[in-house]
């Protein structure tokens, strides 16, 4: 997991093709921390409910649902926002992976 995160970072700061959207904003920033903060509710919630145990349910129901919302989002930019984003989601699957390993740490 750890050369999976050192490989993400490195692909955000130094692939980073020459076009109109840039990898570092606020729209970015607003992507990681919102899919951060809906990974971690659900991880927590379904964490409570099934008292601890971590199965495939628990991780996805806590992964799916930030994933539905990010592409959600996107075939929303598609349409009315005149693009989609794939910087955004890559931002989203960063949160979604922190807020998931952050709750379940022990």
């Amino acid at each position: 997991m750890r050369k999976l995160l050192v490989l993400s970072i490195l692909f955000v700061i130094f692939l980073q093709p020459v076009l109109g959207d840039s990898f570092f904003s606020e729209d970015k920033i607003d992507h990681l921390f919102t899919t951060f903060a809906i990974t971690a509710s659900t991880s927590l919630f379904s964490k409570s409910m099934l008292k601890d145990s971590i199965n495939f349910e628990t991780v996805s129901f806590s992964i799916s649902l930030p994933i539905i919302f990010s592409f959600g989002k996107e075939i929303y930019d598609h349409f009315y926002d005149g693009g989609v984003s794939y910087k955004d989601l890559i931002y989203d699957f960063i949160g979604i992976g922190l807020g998931f390993f952050v709750v379940r740490l022990k």
